[in-house]
């Protein structure tokens, strides 16, 4: 039906709304698909319904039981960097965690996190740096896990060969993940900034911003600011993989020619006859004859107490603290004319260490010649007279950083004063197990003074019946006592990490 009506005038025809008629009620007696419902009476059970192949909405917003934020975490490799970098810093070890905080990663996961913990802690303090320059204001320290974050993000997309944006998005992910909204703009604008604009060029005392304050300190006071930096340098670079040739079975130069068959690219040491250095680390099962003992992985400067102690024969000799064995095996190899070999250590583990790298060695009657005592070296007593011991003490391994580079956030200046102790007190005992005409080597992984010459010095005022033997390490620092090796060499052929060695004789008093 139409309608006309005038409207401003104008003559306007429409058609009313329809009222919609009321439809009837349906009855309870049916579903709403029409379906005839069906009662049950009193004490009628009702038919299980079929199961929808869908899950409601009350069913799809109940948590699964068994699900953990917390363990789905724990799968991404990222977190883990964070986790094991977070539990550094409270005081645990790296190569402890690496063993044990991984088992929810993949092989190809557990490299990358590997690589990406290693290089950050190498780095740290030079990351600190730099995030300083990009942060308006510090991160509250109850935030540690994302300032741990942002300096692994950091090294990822500055240092490893990862797809820059990719890896940016991935940490954004993840700080949400972790519940910390908060920082989710605040990493995106960070890392991207970096990507624009580079990092900051550090200052020439370069051991100021990649050391902590204490140690670059001591090291700068020590060994001058150029020696410092070029440390500094060098604790930043991934260090090389050095092996020692077994002379009892090949030379050198012979096993060169056999790593070139292998295709192992790889020089000859410039400052040792039995080391090589490869330009990149390789599977041991690489090495060819490594089984059978032909090599073994040590660097150059632990080769060299084997050398510096000079075995003769019919000796016995004490390692002292002889885990991993690299030293007990070397000195055998040496001269497998000396009479025996105590291989002397308090922990168990790293005793059985020993005895594997023996028996890989020497698979013969010459491993006999090693006896592993579990136990303290000052609770130790040699059932004959002792011709040579080699004392390489505890110490504060800030000549190996690069190795470990976790030493940088474990180490504290106050750790010093006490492994100086325990270094005198070992020495103590092992001279009083020497005998008159017997020489000790005293060694260190150590680069502070406060462990090697000033521990000598101390030690010669206090014994008159000791004399220095003058060794010949043209490369090292000669000190007022001793030799110091520092890990300032930049070629590969003469990379060498920092030790300390000072032999003794022991005269008649």
């Amino acid at each position: 039906m139409t309608t006309d009506t005038t409207l401003n005038g104008v003559k306007v025809s429409y058609k009313p709304k329809s009222e919609k008629k009321a439809e009837p009620k349906k009855s309870r007696d049916f579903s709403r698909d029409g379906q005839k419902r069906v009662h049950y009476g009193k004490g009628q059970s009702k038919p299980s319904r079929p199961s929808r192949t869908h899950k409601s909405r009350t069913q799809s917003a109940t948590p699964d039981k068994n699900y953990s934020p917390m363990s789905h975490l724990l799968k991404d490799p990222r977190y883990c960097a964070i986790d094991i970098l977070h539990k550094v810093e409270k005081g645990q070890s790296l190569s402890e965690l690496l063993a044990t905080e991984m088992r929810e990663l993949n092989d190809s996961n557990q490299r990358f996190v590997q690589h990406l913990v290693y290089g950050a802690l190498r780095h740290f303090d030079v990351l600190s740096f730099q995030l300083t320059h990009y942060l308006q204001k510090p991160i509250k320290s109850t935030e540690r896990q994302v300032y741990l974050a942002l300096l692994l993000a950091m090294y990822e997309i500055t240092e490893m060969n990862t797809a820059e944006y990719a890896a940016v998005n991935n940490w954004v992910a993840l700080i949400r993940a972790m519940n910390k909204e908060w920082a989710v703009g605040l990493t995106n604008g960070i890392l991207r900034k970096v990507l624009r604009e580079g990092l900051q060029p550090l200052p020439k005392n370069t051991a100021k911003v990649s050391l902590p304050k204490w140690l670059s300190e001591s090291l700068i006071s020590h060994w001058g600011v150029e020696k410092a930096c070029a440390i500094a340098e060098q604790f930043m670079q991934h260090p090389p993989m050095t092996i020692r040739v077994n002379p009892l079975q090949s030379t050198r130069d012979a096993y060169s020619a056999l790593l070139d068959d292998a295709g192992v690219d790889h020089q000859v040491h410039a400052h040792s006859d039995s080391a090589i250095v490869l330009t990149e680390a390789v599977p041991v099962s690489v090495l060819p004859h490594f089984d059978e003992g032909m090599s073994s992985v040590q660097d150059a400067s632990a080769q060299l107490a084997a050398v510096l102690i000079n075995p003769q024969n019919d000796d016995v000799i004490v390692d002292a603290c002889a885990a991993p064995g690299g030293k007990t095996v070397a000195m055998l190899e040496r001269n497998p004319e000396l009479t025996k070999i105590y291989a002397i250590d308090s922990v168990s583990n790293r005793l059985k260490r020993v005895q594997e790298n023996v028996t890989r060695v020497f698979q013969d009657e010459l491993a006999d010649k090693v006896v592993l005592s579990a136990n303290h070296f000052e609770n130790f007593t040699a059932d004959e007279a002792v011709d040579a011991i080699l004392l390489d003490v505890p110490c504060s391994a800030t000549g190996i950083i690069h190795r470990h580079p976790d030493i940088k956030r474990l180490r504290q200046p106050t750790d010093i004063a006490v492994l100086a102790q325990t270094q005198a007190d070992l020495l103590d005992h092992a001279w009083a197990m020497l005998k008159v005409g017997g020489r000790l080597l005293y060694s260190t992984c150590s680069i502070l003074k406060e462990e090697n010459e000033g521990q000598m010095q101390a030690f010669f005022a206090a014994h008159k019946d000791a004399k220095e033997c003058e060794l010949s390490l043209p490369f090292a620092e000669r000190e007022a006592y001793g030799y110091q090796i520092l890990p300032v060499f930049s070629e590969q052929a003469e990379k060498m990490d920092g030790f300390y060695y000072c032999l003794i004789e022991k005269i008649d008093g």
